[in-house]
């Protein structure tokens, strides 16, 4: 956890879109541009099982889920150097605001799809492009 909250301590000040889904939830606290609070990290139980955050004025992106007790944690700064795709996936149908209200939440989540060179020998040992990631860009309409 505590890896996580250094992570986290880097989008201090800036805002964010995603989500942060708590153990006692049936659904997510969405930030749409928002300042994220911390203190959601500070409770032992409830404790975030899903976390997607993506902050567009550092590039950063992050994504933590937890399984089998630990949490397994991504961190990425995006790059425009590299093979990407941007791809959208259906998300929840409600959430919480960060003022703790449910609203109906129609937005899909958006990532992208890093892919990476290796050499493959079913082609002649050519450089091919290989799915490597997905990395949460936000949300889109």
């Amino acid at each position: 956890m505590n890896e996580l909250k250094n992570i986290i301590s880097l989008f201090n000040g800036f805002t964010v879109e995603g989500y942060i889904w708590m153990s006692d939830a049936t659904c997510p606290i969405c930030y749409e541009n928002d300042i994220l609070e911390q203190a959601l990290l500070d409770s032992v139980n409830p404790f975030p099982i899903e976390i997607m955050l993506f902050c567009k004025e550092l590039n950063l992106s992050l994504s933590a889920n937890y399984t089998d007790g630990e949490y397994i944690i991504m961190k990425r700064y995006l790059t425009d150097d590299e093979h990407t795709d941007d791809v959208y996936w259906p998300s929840f149908n409600k959430c919480f605001t960060v003022n703790g209200k449910m609203k109906s939440f129609a937005n899909k989540i958006k990532m992208r799809q890093y892919w990476k060179e290796t050499i493959d020998r079913n082609c002649e040992n050519m450089i091919v492009l290989k799915p490597a990631e997905f990395v949460f860009i936000g949300f889109v309409n």
